[in-house]
C-alpha cells in the first residue's frame, strides 16, 4: 500500500471519529495544538501526519492510539507487505 492511500484512510478516519464526536475542525486543532489547516490537510489525505501527531489527535478525540490500532486488519492483508502494525492506525473496523 502506498503512503498516500494509507495517509488517506488515516485521515478519513480522524474525519469520522471526529464528526461522530460532533466535534469540529477548529475544537480538535485546539486540543492538539496545531493549525486547522493542518488538520484539514490530514483529513483530506494531503499531509501524512507523524506519530507523535497522531497520538496528540487521538487525544484530541478521546482516544488513544492503543486504542486506534486494534483495528484495519484489511488494510494490512490487502497490501502483503509485513507491516500490520504500520497499517493498523486509525482504520475502521468492517
Amino acid at each position: 500500500m502506498k503512503a498516500e492511500h494509507l495517509g488517506a484512510r488515516i485521515g478519513e478516519a480522524i474525519r469520522r471519529r471526529r464528526k461522530d464526536a460532533r466535534l469540529t475542525l477548529t475544537r480538535v486543532a485546539r486540543r492538539a495544538d496545531i493549525s486547522v489547516s493542518h488538520l484539514s490537510n490530514i483529513e483530506n489525505g494531503l499531509s501524512i501526519a507523524s506519530l507523535p501527531l497522531l497520538a496528540k489527535v487521538a487525544a484530541a478525540l478521546n482516544t488513544s492510539l492503543a486504542e486506534r490500532t486494534r483495528l484495519l486488519p484489511d488494510t494490512a492483508k490487502r497490501c502483503g507487505c509485513g507491516h500490520y502494525r504500520r497499517h493498523r492506525l486509525f482504520g475502521s473496523a468492517r
